[in-house]
């Protein structure tokens, strides 16, 4: 869940000055959405397909989330960092 997420952040590397802080706030939207979906996600369902517990699937969703949230961290740091 990680790998595919990280693809939909590769437009950080080109995103400067406001559209830096357009692109965290688009990928800040995509990503708590993402969260409230994942809150009713069927993690029963993936533990049988994925041969993990139900635990281990809800931490691979939560290391997903917080991989785009320290991402996200990063956009806005370098963004202040650059107009300061």
């Amino acid at each position: 869940l990680v790998m595919l997420s990280l693809p939909l952040l590769s437009g950080e590397a080109s995103a400067d000055g406001d559209a830096a802080k357009v692109f965290k706030f688009g990928m800040g939207v995509w990503r708590e959405r993402m969260e409230i979906k994942f809150n009713e996600f069927d993690y029963q369902w993936m533990a049988s397909r994925y041969e993990m517990s139900e635990f281990q699937a809800r931490q691979v969703v939560t290391e997903m989330l917080d991989v785009i949230q320290k991402r996200l961290n990063k956009i806005e740091g370098d963004y202040i960092h650059k107009i300061q």
